[in-house]
Protein backbone atom coordinates (compact mmCIF):
# COMPACT_ATOMS: atom_id res chain seq x y z
CA UNK A 1 0.00 0.00 0.00
CA UNK A 2 3.15 2.61 0.76
CA UNK A 3 3.54 2.23 -3.14
CA UNK A 4 0.47 3.64 -4.31
CA UNK A 5 0.52 6.12 -0.90
CA UNK A 6 4.12 7.53 -2.29
CA UNK A 7 2.24 7.98 -5.94
CA UNK A 8 -0.50 9.61 -4.38
CA UNK A 9 1.51 11.74 -2.85
CA UNK A 10 3.47 12.51 -6.62
CA UNK A 11 -0.05 13.78 -7.42
CA UNK A 12 -0.53 16.17 -4.77
CA UNK A 13 2.53 17.73 -5.68
CA UNK A 14 1.98 17.87 -9.05
CA UNK A 15 -1.27 19.46 -8.17
CA UNK A 16 0.20 21.92 -5.88
CA UNK A 17 2.58 23.10 -8.70
CA UNK A 18 0.11 23.23 -11.23
CA UNK A 19 -2.00 25.90 -9.26
CA UNK A 20 0.67 27.59 -7.93
CA UNK A 21 1.95 28.10 -11.53
CA UNK A 22 -1.93 29.18 -12.21
CA UNK A 23 -1.45 32.11 -9.89
CA UNK A 24 0.89 34.06 -11.81
CA UNK A 25 2.87 34.83 -9.17
CA UNK A 26 6.43 35.66 -9.18
CA UNK A 27 9.30 34.21 -11.53
CA UNK A 28 7.50 31.16 -13.19
CA UNK A 29 10.55 29.38 -13.14
CA UNK A 30 9.95 27.86 -9.74
CA UNK A 31 6.50 26.61 -10.25
CA UNK A 32 7.69 24.99 -13.35
CA UNK A 33 11.03 23.66 -11.72
CA UNK A 34 8.54 22.22 -9.03
CA UNK A 35 6.23 20.71 -11.79
CA UNK A 36 9.19 19.11 -13.85
CA UNK A 37 10.51 17.48 -9.92
CA UNK A 38 7.11 16.37 -9.09
CA UNK A 39 6.62 14.38 -13.06
CA UNK A 40 10.56 13.30 -12.41
CA UNK A 41 9.77 11.93 -8.80
CA UNK A 42 6.69 10.20 -10.26
CA UNK A 43 7.77 8.39 -13.43
CA UNK A 44 10.97 7.28 -10.96
CA UNK A 45 8.62 5.60 -8.46
CA UNK A 46 6.31 4.48 -11.69
CA UNK A 47 9.39 2.84 -12.83
CA UNK A 48 10.33 1.37 -9.06
CA UNK A 49 6.86 0.25 -8.88
CA UNK A 50 6.45 -1.98 -12.11
CA UNK A 51 9.72 -3.21 -11.93
CA UNK A 52 9.02 -4.51 -8.18
CA UNK A 53 5.60 -6.13 -9.27
CA UNK A 54 6.67 -7.76 -12.49
CA UNK A 55 9.71 -9.05 -9.99
CA UNK A 56 7.24 -10.49 -7.97
CA UNK A 57 5.33 -11.91 -10.27
CA UNK A 58 8.07 -13.80 -11.97
CA UNK A 59 9.53 -14.65 -8.34
CA UNK A 60 6.26 -16.52 -7.57
CA UNK A 61 5.36 -14.10 -4.69
CA UNK A 62 3.56 -10.95 -4.71
CA UNK A 63 6.12 -7.99 -3.53
CA UNK A 64 6.82 -7.74 0.09
CA UNK A 65 4.09 -9.59 0.97
CA UNK A 66 5.69 -13.24 0.26
CA UNK A 67 2.40 -15.27 -0.70
CA UNK A 68 2.97 -17.65 -3.20
CA UNK A 69 0.96 -16.91 -6.18
CA UNK A 70 0.17 -20.82 -7.27
CA UNK A 71 -0.63 -21.22 -3.27
CA UNK A 72 -3.21 -18.60 -2.67
CA UNK A 73 -3.83 -14.81 -4.45
CA UNK A 74 -5.99 -13.23 -1.65
CA UNK A 75 -8.25 -10.21 -3.46
CA UNK A 76 -6.26 -7.27 -1.61
CA UNK A 77 -3.15 -8.66 -3.28
CA UNK A 78 -4.78 -8.87 -6.68
CA UNK A 79 -5.99 -5.18 -6.06
CA UNK A 80 -2.42 -3.52 -4.95
CA UNK A 81 -0.93 -4.66 -7.53
CA UNK A 82 -3.74 -3.40 -10.48
CA UNK A 83 -4.17 -0.26 -8.58
CA UNK A 84 -0.24 0.68 -8.01
CA UNK A 85 0.63 -0.42 -11.63
CA UNK A 86 -1.94 1.43 -12.96
CA UNK A 87 -0.67 4.65 -11.46
CA UNK A 88 2.30 3.94 -12.33
CA UNK A 89 1.23 3.12 -15.95
CA UNK A 90 -0.10 7.02 -16.04
CA UNK A 91 2.32 8.91 -15.93
CA UNK A 92 5.12 7.07 -18.64
CA UNK A 93 2.15 7.05 -21.07
CA UNK A 94 1.49 10.76 -20.56
CA UNK A 95 5.63 10.96 -21.27
CA UNK A 96 5.37 8.56 -24.22
CA UNK A 97 2.72 10.63 -25.45
CA UNK A 98 4.50 14.22 -25.22
CA UNK A 99 7.86 12.54 -26.49
CA UNK A 100 5.85 11.52 -29.52
CA UNK A 101 4.15 15.19 -29.85
CA UNK A 102 7.33 16.59 -29.52
CA UNK A 103 9.25 14.56 -32.01
CA UNK A 104 6.28 15.45 -34.55
CA UNK A 105 7.31 18.89 -34.59
CA UNK A 106 10.12 21.09 -34.52
CA UNK A 107 11.99 22.28 -31.45
CA UNK A 108 10.81 26.01 -31.80
CA UNK A 109 8.45 28.23 -30.24
CA UNK A 110 8.27 31.36 -31.90
CA UNK A 111 6.44 31.80 -35.58
CA UNK A 112 5.65 34.81 -37.87
CA UNK A 113 4.36 34.99 -40.96
CA UNK A 114 7.03 37.20 -42.02
CA UNK A 115 10.39 35.21 -40.72
CA UNK A 116 12.77 37.99 -43.01
CA UNK A 117 11.20 40.93 -41.05
CA UNK A 118 9.19 39.43 -38.06
CA UNK A 119 7.13 41.74 -36.43
CA UNK A 120 9.03 43.15 -33.24
CA UNK A 121 7.32 42.89 -29.43
CA UNK A 122 7.14 45.93 -27.56
CA UNK A 123 4.65 44.84 -24.66
CA UNK A 124 5.74 41.59 -24.41
CA UNK A 125 9.43 42.39 -24.28
CA UNK A 126 8.72 44.23 -21.00
CA UNK A 127 6.25 41.50 -19.92
CA UNK A 128 8.95 38.69 -19.92
CA UNK A 129 10.73 37.50 -16.64
CA UNK A 130 14.60 36.74 -17.62
CA UNK A 131 13.97 32.94 -17.22
CA UNK A 132 11.17 33.17 -20.57
CA UNK A 133 12.41 32.41 -24.06
CA UNK A 134 14.08 35.31 -25.51
CA UNK A 135 12.51 37.14 -28.52
CA UNK A 136 15.11 37.59 -30.57
CA UNK A 137 13.97 35.43 -34.26
CA UNK A 138 16.90 33.75 -35.47
CA UNK A 139 17.66 32.65 -39.04
CA UNK A 140 17.78 29.10 -37.70
CA UNK A 141 14.36 29.20 -36.20
CA UNK A 142 13.25 30.84 -39.36
CA UNK A 143 15.01 27.59 -41.67
CA UNK A 144 13.61 25.47 -39.22
CA UNK A 145 9.82 27.35 -39.52
CA UNK A 146 9.49 27.11 -43.23
CA UNK A 147 10.60 23.48 -43.70
CA UNK A 148 7.64 22.39 -41.24
CA UNK A 149 5.36 25.14 -41.98
CA UNK A 150 5.54 26.23 -45.29
CA UNK A 151 1.67 27.12 -45.32
CA UNK A 152 2.21 30.12 -43.00
CA UNK A 153 2.22 32.84 -44.65
CA UNK A 154 0.84 36.61 -44.37
CA UNK A 155 -2.74 37.52 -45.30
CA UNK A 156 -3.43 40.12 -48.23
CA UNK A 157 -6.53 42.07 -48.38
CA UNK A 158 -7.89 44.26 -50.59
CA UNK A 159 -8.99 46.52 -47.93
CA UNK A 160 -7.34 49.67 -46.11
CA UNK A 161 -4.97 48.84 -43.13
CA UNK A 162 -7.37 51.05 -40.85
CA UNK A 163 -10.26 48.32 -41.86
CA UNK A 164 -8.21 45.65 -41.37
CA UNK A 165 -7.25 46.75 -37.95
CA UNK A 166 -10.70 46.83 -36.82
CA UNK A 167 -11.27 43.08 -38.44
CA UNK A 168 -8.59 42.19 -36.61
CA UNK A 169 -9.77 43.23 -33.36
CA UNK A 170 -12.59 41.53 -33.23
CA UNK A 171 -11.37 38.32 -34.53
CA UNK A 172 -9.06 38.37 -31.60
CA UNK A 173 -11.71 39.69 -29.05
CA UNK A 174 -13.99 36.27 -30.53
CA UNK A 175 -10.49 34.08 -30.14
CA UNK A 176 -10.56 34.77 -25.97
CA UNK A 177 -7.13 36.36 -26.18
CA UNK A 178 -6.40 39.21 -24.39
CA UNK A 179 -5.05 42.73 -25.85
CA UNK A 180 -2.19 44.40 -24.64
CA UNK A 181 -1.86 47.10 -26.83
CA UNK A 182 -3.47 48.47 -29.67
CA UNK A 183 -1.08 51.57 -31.61
CA UNK A 184 -3.17 52.21 -35.03
CA UNK A 185 -0.71 54.48 -36.32
CA UNK A 186 1.62 51.96 -36.54
CA UNK A 187 -0.52 49.14 -37.48
CA UNK A 188 0.03 46.76 -34.49
CA UNK A 189 -2.04 45.08 -31.89
CA UNK A 190 -0.30 42.59 -28.93
CA UNK A 191 -1.99 39.85 -27.31
CA UNK A 192 -2.00 37.06 -25.19
CA UNK A 193 -3.33 33.18 -25.31
CA UNK A 194 -3.34 31.49 -22.20
CA UNK A 195 -4.00 28.37 -21.42
CA UNK A 196 -6.87 26.23 -19.72
CA UNK A 197 -4.92 24.17 -17.24
CA UNK A 198 -1.54 25.53 -16.77
CA UNK A 199 -1.89 28.73 -17.68
CA UNK A 200 0.87 29.06 -19.88
CA UNK A 201 1.23 32.24 -21.73
CA UNK A 202 1.62 32.40 -25.61
CA UNK A 203 2.66 36.14 -27.15
CA UNK A 204 1.29 37.54 -30.27
CA UNK A 205 1.49 40.40 -32.12
CA UNK A 206 -0.14 41.53 -35.16
CA UNK A 207 1.20 44.18 -38.36
CA UNK A 208 -1.08 45.87 -40.42
CA UNK A 209 0.87 47.79 -43.85
CA UNK A 210 -0.36 49.25 -46.88
CA UNK A 211 0.42 47.70 -49.62
CA UNK A 212 1.77 49.01 -53.22
CA UNK A 213 -1.72 48.36 -54.59
CA UNK A 214 -3.61 50.14 -51.89
CA UNK A 215 -4.65 46.97 -50.10
CA UNK A 216 -3.57 45.83 -46.65
CA UNK A 217 -0.72 42.99 -45.84
CA UNK A 218 -1.38 41.83 -42.44
CA UNK A 219 1.42 39.43 -40.61
CA UNK A 220 1.20 37.81 -37.46
CA UNK A 221 3.81 36.41 -34.54
CA UNK A 222 2.98 34.11 -31.91
CA UNK A 223 5.91 33.28 -29.29
CA UNK A 224 5.63 30.88 -26.38
CA UNK A 225 6.97 32.45 -23.13
CA UNK A 226 8.48 29.03 -22.11
CA UNK A 227 9.33 25.84 -23.62
CA UNK A 228 11.87 24.75 -25.98
CA UNK A 229 9.29 23.47 -28.46
CA UNK A 230 5.62 24.52 -28.86
CA UNK A 231 4.05 21.27 -30.05
CA UNK A 232 2.70 23.18 -32.98
CA UNK A 233 0.73 25.68 -30.89
CA UNK A 234 1.96 29.02 -32.59
CA UNK A 235 1.16 27.75 -35.67
CA UNK A 236 -2.13 26.12 -35.32
CA UNK A 237 -2.95 29.93 -33.60
CA UNK A 238 -1.70 31.77 -36.49
CA UNK A 239 -3.61 30.01 -39.07
CA UNK A 240 -6.64 29.68 -36.61
CA UNK A 241 -6.35 33.28 -37.10
CA UNK A 242 -5.75 34.12 -40.51
CA UNK A 243 -8.86 31.71 -41.27
CA UNK A 244 -10.58 33.72 -39.23
CA UNK A 245 -9.96 37.29 -41.01
CA UNK A 246 -10.32 35.33 -43.89
CA UNK A 247 -13.98 34.45 -43.24
CA UNK A 248 -14.66 38.61 -42.76
CA UNK A 249 -13.05 39.75 -45.89
CA UNK A 250 -12.30 39.31 -49.49
CA UNK A 251 -8.74 37.97 -49.29
CA UNK A 252 -6.02 37.83 -51.69
CA UNK A 253 -3.68 35.07 -52.36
Amino acid sequence: MNNILWQLGCVVLLFLSVMWNRTAWGDPKWPLLGLAASVGLWVLLALYVLISNLWGLYRGTLGEQGEVLVASLSSSSVLYVILSSAFAILPLVGIVLFLIKTGQVPPIHDISTDTNNPPTFIFAEKARYSSHNSLVYTNKNAESQKRAYPEIKPLFASVTPSELMTVAEVVVTELGWEIDAVDKEKGLIEARSTTALLRFVDDIIIRVERTPEGGSKMDVRSASRIGVSDLGANAKRIQLFIDAISLKLSVVD
